[in-house]
């Protein structure tokens, strides 16, 4: 059975007590070979158990050997967890997620007695650690440490013992330690001088700070910068643009009114026609005449109006009567034409009977006063009893 063969994390972890318990190096995670695939395998196993949400896994020897592994193939400048959200598809804007997998590791290393490293950095360097040497610094390790301390050793002709090889590394960790701890020290030194720094600013403007405080104070006191500071901390921009909305707004009533005031003045400058025109043959003007004058079919009655004072003339005097027995078809044709012309009329009050006396003016201030009357949005309220 290999990794391969795990459908679940939890068969993947007891895969590995079995590994581990037959493991010569049971210390440390990165004697486990794996290659690319078994990795691929493994977060694929990792991933459907942390998108669950009750997840609440607090050790796993998978989890933690993929990590050992992940820092081995990829660590490289400082740089651990983007490679680790990347394989595992965590979103790389959840920090939380190294917290969660680092303890995890914490914690199984400690359950099955695993070699415990400890720095400052919590759970990078205990995993790097267990991976002895990354990949991407395995050339440095062995061009600047193995072979040059062989080289040494070579030239002094002196063999190299596995107890000579455990004090390099007992002496390497204790300058680590102590090299560690200076640059503990210095750094609590550089944060001390910039607060020593920041005290004697503060001493050296201690007359400034006094003023400002009391100025400060006044500010505090005055009723205007308090309405200013009840305010959101947004407010001075939303009255910007809701000032210029209102300008918008403004801008808009004004050529509104512009137009209205445009529109009053023609509106009053046909109105005064129509009275004018309307008062040049009726009697009264109202409302309802507007409604007759846009009925009337004005072609039909110029043309009946024509016809009948063109027969009219003809039979006038002795002479007509004589015509009118004679060419009695046309003396009908002119009665029908006065009788038509009665019925569009009647409705008008007209000053003077067109059958009485032709007027060819009246015709045109009617055709005139129809295209006014159309021209009006609202003939009824345009028009008011004269």
């Amino acid at each position: 059975m290999g990794v391969k063969d795990c459908n679940y994390l939890e068969e993947c972890d007891r895969y590995f007590e079995d590994v581990l318990s037959l493991s010569k190096n049971r210390g440390v995670l990165g004697y486990i070979e794996l290659d690319v695939d078994e990795i691929e395998h493994m977060a694929g196993l990792i991933s459907k158990e942390l998108v669950k949400p009750d997840f609440n896994i607090s050790e796993s020897l998978t989890i933690s050997v993929f990590l050992v592994w992940i820092g081995i193939l990829y660590y490289q400048e400082g740089n651990f967890w983007m490679p680790v959200y990347k394989i595992l598809r965590l979103p790389s804007q959840q920090p939380l997620w190294q917290r969660r997998l680092g303890e995890i590791f914490l914690k199984t290393v400690k359950k099955y007695g695993l070699i415990e490293f400890k720095d400052e950095l919590r759970y990078i360097m205990p995993i790097l650690a267990h991976g002895c040497v990354p990949n991407f610094y395995l050339n440095d390790y062995f061009l600047n440490v193995i072979f040059r301390m062989y080289k040494e050793r070579q030239e002094l002709e002196l063999s190299i013992a596995l107890d000579e090889v455990k004090h390099i590394v007992s002496t390497w960790r204790k300058e680590y330690q102590l090299y560690a701890a200076r640059e503990n020290k210095l750094r609590e030194l550089d944060k001390k001088e910039k607060e020593l720094q920041v005290a004697f600013e503060v001493l050296r403007n201690k007359d400034k700070l006094i003023e400002l405080r009391e100025l400060l104070k006044d500010l505090k006191r005055s009723p205007e910068l308090k309405v200013l500071l009840s305010k959101p901390k947004d407010w001075l921009e939303e009255a910007r643009e809701e000032r210029e909305k209102l300008n918008t707004q403004l801008n808009e009533i004004r050529n509104l009114l512009e137009k209205k005031e445009i529109f009053e003045k023609e509106y009053k400058e046909i109105e005064d026609r129509i009275k004018e025109l309307a008062y040049s043959f009726l009697s009264y003007w109202n409302n309802d005449l507007a409604e007759v004058i846009l009925e009337l079919p004005i072609d039909e009655i110029e043309n009946n109006l024509t016809t009948y004072w063109n027969f009219k003339r003809r039979y006038r005097g002795l002479f007509g009567v004589l015509m009118r027995l004679f060419m009695p078809d046309k003396y009908y044709r002119m009665l029908n034409c006065g009788s038509r012309l009665k019925d569009e009329l009647k409705k008008l009050p007209l000053k003077e009977n067109l059958l009485e006396n032709y007027s060819s003016e009246t015709i045109r201030h009617i055709r005139e006063l129809q295209e006014l009357l159309h021209r009006l949005p609202c003939r009824k309220c345009s028009t008011s009893r004269g």
